[in-house]
């Protein structure tokens, strides 16, 4: 049990050291906005680019089932 613990000790220890160096090298608000880029134009290409591909999706979707149907009522 003593291992197991001094094992999960050194873990945490690990983690607590790299946790803080990942957060360093994010980029922040203000990193992102000083290179010129608006964080909104991101947001509305972000969501414009989702519901391109839910709409083909759905499409998708729709066209496989009556392929299907069609090939039930021609085999059935």
């Amino acid at each position: 049990m003593q291992e197991r613990g001094s094992r999960l000790e050194s873990q945490v220890n690990v983690l607590f050291t790299d946790v803080p160096a990942n957060k360093s090298n994010d980029a922040t608000k203000q990193d992102v906005e000083s290179r010129g880029v608006k964080v909104e134009s991101i947001n509305s290409d972000l969501y414009e680019a989702i519901m391109i591909q839910t709409k083909w999706l759905v499409a998708m979707q729709f066209m496989t089932l009556g392929l299907g149907l069609f090939l039930a009522k021609l085999l059935f």
